[in-house]
């Protein structure tokens, strides 16, 4: 069980909806952190103080047309032996 925040600390996210632009927060995370976020539609990541998204693997693109707009929360992370990436894949 969890107390409603994803860990996806070794995992991967893609966002992807069809249907408009996704918000996000870092909160939704575990520690708010996400090992690889694929963005694939337009995403908003809130500005909230103190609630930063830390992403330690990559992060990429998978559509041409797709937007993020960091809110300035986004930090990308790595540690000693891990190197945090920045992909195009369109």
């Amino acid at each position: 069980s969890n107390d409603g925040t994803f860990d996806i600390t070794d995992s991967t996210l893609e966002l992807n909806d069809t249907s408009g632009t996704q918000n996000i927060e870092g909160n939704l995370f575990k520690d708010n952190t996400v090992k690889n976020l694929i963005i694939s539609n337009d995403v908003n990541v809130a500005g909230t103080a103190n609630d930063t998204l830390n992403i330690t693997g990559t992060l990429s693109f998978n559509a041409s047309t797709a937007e993020l707009k960091t809110g300035d929360n986004i930090t990308l992370k790595s540690s000693i032996g891990d190197v945090v990436s920045f992909l195009n894949a369109c």
